[in-house]
């Protein structure tokens, strides 16, 4: 708990997010997740809570005037309500035990945005693998340039004639 009454405005208060997050991080979307909540974050001032260290806001307010009483801080709920509304049930896990939003961020990155060794080779299948069938050509070339762009993030970008020969 904490005396000071104005840890509430030391954090950024913002909107009902869940409005926004149209796509929540599961473990293979990582790159439109991303996509996606980088407007939010320059939208509603988040970024500083990405790149810098701001620690977790505590949880309940003590009253300036009665020490016995505390209400709940709105900014703890925000900071809260923004990560965890943003992420899929079987990502949760990742940010248990994150203290602020970098450690949680860093959390995500590091286990998506990080090459590994299986995921540029699992991309590539995907892309060699990659058929027309019935679907429109728009929707073929989109699910191309999105491994295309998943094999950017890791670091393993085909070059552009090894992309025509693909596709």
């Amino acid at each position: 708990t904490n005396t000071s009454p104005t840890t509430q405005s030391s954090s950024p208060f913002t909107p009902n997010l869940q409005h926004f997050i149209i796509i929540k991080l599961t473990p293979t979307n990582y790159l439109l997740w991303k996509t996606q909540l980088t407007p939010i974050h320059k939208t509603y001032n988040l970024l500083d809570l990405v790149t810098f260290n701001d620690p977790c806001p505590p949880t309940m307010l003590t009253s300036p005037t009665n020490f016995t009483e505390s209400t709940p801080n709105l900014a703890y709920i925000s900071w809260c309500h923004w990560i965890n509304v943003s992420l899929s049930k079987s990502i949760l896990p990742l940010v248990v035990g994150k203290n602020t939003f970098v450690e949680a961020w860093n959390s995500l990155s590091q286990a998506f945005g990080a090459p590994s060794h299986t995921r540029p080779l699992q991309l590539h299948m995907q892309l060699r693998n990659l058929k027309k069938n019935d679907s429109p050509i728009s929707t073929y070339l989109q699910r191309a340039k999105y491994i295309f762009d998943e094999l950017a993030v890791v670091g393993k970008i085909p070059s552009p004639e090894e992309f025509n020969a693909i596709i």
